[in-house]
């Protein structure tokens, strides 16, 4: 950026205040409109680091066999605990129960650097959660030997996150 704006050609500033990716995406959007082969150059680093795969192809999911098998635990709240449990199958089925809800699928499942993440159709029966509806969670655990641990994070509109472990079943 401070090439562009000391010679005078562009300078773009995106603020939220919530995490999502509108800023990112309008500042890409302005930055190709205004500067020749932004958006080019841009496709071409996205592509190096998703190696040969394009944005649109689909991201496999393949149960390492450290995760295979049933994770049963706790999400801890203010409001009390509430069960969780994920089922690990192969190739890449990944299924949530959540108090009383489930089974559900994990959607977008990954696992890098020993840190589990996916997002779950779910809600949890919180004060928080009562007073911002949500629709949905993420995971956010990290493996360490046969317990995950972590957060499981609402979104209400700012980000609720909660500890949750889980251990091999």
């Amino acid at each position: 950026m401070k090439n562009w704006f000391t010679q005078g050609r562009a300078c773009v500033a995106a603020v939220s205040n919530k995490f999502c990716s509108l800023p990112g995406r309008a500042q890409e959007a302005v930055l190709s409109a205004v500067l020749p082969g932004y958006a080019e150059k841009m496709a071409e680093r996205g592509k190096a680091r998703r190696g040969t795969a394009g944005r649109g192809a689909p991201q496999e999911f393949k149960v390492p066999p450290e995760l295979t098998g049933d994770w049963v635990g706790q999400i801890r709240t203010h409001d009390g605990d509430f069960p969780i449990t994920l089922s690990f199958k192969e190739p890449g089925d990944v299924q949530a129960w959540i108090g009383e809800q489930g089974p559900m699928p994990v959607a977008n499942p990954r696992l890098v650097n020993g840190w589990l993440s996916g997002s779950i159709a779910a809600t949890l029966d919180t004060l928080d959660g009562r007073m911002r509806p949500h629709r949905h969670m993420q995971l956010d655990l990290k493996l360490r030997g046969d317990v995950l641990n972590g957060a499981v994070v609402l979104d209400i509109g700012n980000a609720i996150s909660y500890w949750t472990e889980l251990r091999r079943k």
